[in-house]
């Protein structure tokens, strides 16, 4: 008894108990992504639809030919620099809205039909899409123009929110292996240190039980002389 509690009474413990507490979660999580139980398996959870994927990858070649068009015509590049701002942001509860998606809809048609050298339609943040388009009824070239690209929007919003989640998620899980690997380290540190002293508890033991022999030898040696 004096052992064991001599060694869950080191500092070192409090320590290993921390590294636990760290360890153990992913663990877990390690366990339910490898292996399945009662046929749930937590990859189906990060599974996507192939109409997902596609829905992504219009998006994402979207994105790269609108940016291709800013290079060339800065009113492209000051739509573009719009939507990634409007979409792009990676906090909660920051999504774009389908008031923000239609108003970047009609700053996209408007540069088209500024190239084409047609009318285009004043849209700002305190108007509402409902006040943007609402003159575009007249034309069926400008109202099919905003279709299009409302759709495109959509599917780089989409794709920016997407991409953007995936990437915190990402950094979320490597901090949480990273503080894995340092509490296993500081398992691998604590467990040394334990046996040390355990290997120092036993010396000091053995010598105490030498030290009583030699005790129990003298005070007998006394005994006889007394006699």
């Amino acid at each position: 008894f004096f052992r064991w509690a001599f060694v869950f009474s080191n500092p070192e413990m409090a320590a290993w108990s921390r590294a636990l507490q760290n360890v153990v979660p992913v663990l877990l999580l390690l366990l339910l992504l490898r292996s399945p139980a009662q046929g749930f398996h937590l990859f189906s959870l990060f599974s996507r639809a192939p109409e997902v994927d596609k829905h992504l990858e219009a998006g994402a070649a979207a994105l790269v030919l609108f940016q291709q068009k800013g290079q060339v015509d800065g009113c492209w590049a000051e739509a573009v620099q719009a939507l990634q701002h409007g979409c792009g942001s990676s906090e909660e509860d920051q999504r774009s809205t389908e008031q923000e998606r239609g108003r970047l809809a009609v700053q996209f048609t408007n540069c088209h039909l500024r190239l084409s050298g047609l009318p285009t339609y004043p849209c700002n943040a305190a108007m509402t899409v409902e006040q943007c388009t609402k003159p575009m009824i007249s034309s069926d070239i400008a109202f099919n123009a905003y279709t299009t690209f409302s759709a495109n929007v959509d599917s780089i919003c989409f794709y920016i929110e997407n991409s953007n989640y995936k990437r915190e998620m990402d950094s979320r899980v490597e901090a949480l292996l990273r503080g894995a690997r340092e509490s296993t380290e500081m398992l691998t540190t604590v467990s040394i240190t334990a046996s040390t002293l355990q290997a120092n508890l036993t010396e000091v033991l053995r010598r105490q039980s030498g030290l009583q022999q030699q005790q129990d030898h003298l005070l007998g040696t006394v005994a006889r002389l007394r006699q």
